[in-house]
């Protein structure tokens, strides 16, 4: 999955899943977004 901070727009960042994946891949990798915004807050 490609994060990146997108310069000069202040705090938008652009997440860019890959165009194929499976359900379990998703899954994982919103857990690791969803902890990490948990913790961010």
């Amino acid at each position: 999955m490609n994060i990146t901070a997108l310069p000069g727009v202040g705090s938008v960042w652009r997440i860019a899943p890959p165009f194929t994946v499976t359900h379990q891949k998703l899954d994982e990798g919103l857990t690791i977004l969803e902890q990490a915004v948990r913790e961010y807050i």
